[in-house]
């Protein structure tokens, strides 16, 4: 089974909404034959199934003001299966109060190479067969989740990792610099950033908040505020780019280069300087 569990509240309310999914192709009843759940944190759910007993050790508290998009956090599951008396699965992701070990290794991006899609990030991750199978990269403005292909050691205190995805979000042409802003007109269909009547980017949430515009040889990398997306409402079919670092235009022209068709930068979802976190699985059975 899966399993997905909430935890949000006010003033000491804790509604907790669980969902169990049982994916199977064949025809028939359920398997499942009855599910309860019990304790605060960790939370204890047990589901009961044709055969065998699943006991499922949930660990997600958040905190007191939230859970927010840029911030780590302490999260563990253990999943314990019986059958016929007998303890036929143990095993446990992430971190568990009482584990002794730690189940999530953090740090950040110190190198990357976007043609070979590889990061180098400080700390030893296991490699091989120990290897996190995902990674998770955020900072302030977003997170996202990475299939790993490979890990291995870079030196005694980093390791290199092959990712399967792409973080490349989209491309465009610089058609003009102002002071914290690159002006573009090429679409970038997932922008969601809004502008006010001064030009100003508004306090409006934009998935291209906390991406970086990079030139291609990635000698110039910047945060992104976020990026116009309802130029076409206004009538406007300029997708500008607000820059979190205020620089004068002389400058963003230095780093990207002076206007012309022929120019590209690219952008990012990740960059050097953002946070990861590597899951890690334990299997006592």
């Amino acid at each position: 089974p899966y399993v997905f569990v909430r935890n949000e509240g006010e003033e000491g309310l804790q509604p907790r909404f669980l969902t169990i999914l049982e994916p199977y192709r064949a025809e028939g009843p359920s398997r499942i034959r009855n599910v309860t759940a019990s304790g605060e944190w960790p939370l204890t759910v047990t589901v009961q199934r044709a055969g065998a007993t699943d006991e499922i050790i949930i660990y997600a508290p958040s905190d007191d003001d939230g859970i927010s998009r840029g911030r780590q956090r302490n999260i563990g599951i253990e999943v314990r299966t019986t059958a016929g008396g007998k303890v036929v699965r143990d095993v446990s992701f992430g971190d568990l109060p009482g584990a002794g070990e730690a189940g999530i290794l953090r740090g950040e991006i110190v190198e990357l190479d976007r043609a070979e899609n590889t990061i180098t990030v400080s700390g030893n991750i296991p490699t091989a067969r120990h290897a996190p199978r995902h990674i998770r990269i955020f900072n302030s403005g977003r997170s996202s989740m990475y299939a790993v292909i490979s890990s291995q050691a870079a030196s005694e205190q980093t390791t290199l990792l092959r990712l399967r995805e792409t973080g490349l979000l989209g491309r465009g042409i610089p058609v003009a610099y102002e002071r914290g802003r690159i002006d573009n007109d090429i679409c970038q269909p997932f922008a969601t950033g809004r502008v006010n009547d001064e030009g100003e980017l508004a306090d409006f949430a934009c998935r291209f908040a906390g991406a970086r515009v990079e030139t291609p040889d990635g000698s110039s990398s910047l945060l992104l505020r976020g990026i116009n997306g309802a130029g076409w409402i206004r009538g406007a079919a300029n997708y500008d780019l607000y820059l979190q670092a205020d620089l004068p235009p002389d400058e963003l022209e230095e780093r990207y280069g002076p206007v012309s068709e022929a120019r590209r930068f690219a952008i990012y979802d990740y960059g050097i300087g953002d946070s990861y976190e590597a899951v890690l699985c334990s299997a006592r059975r």
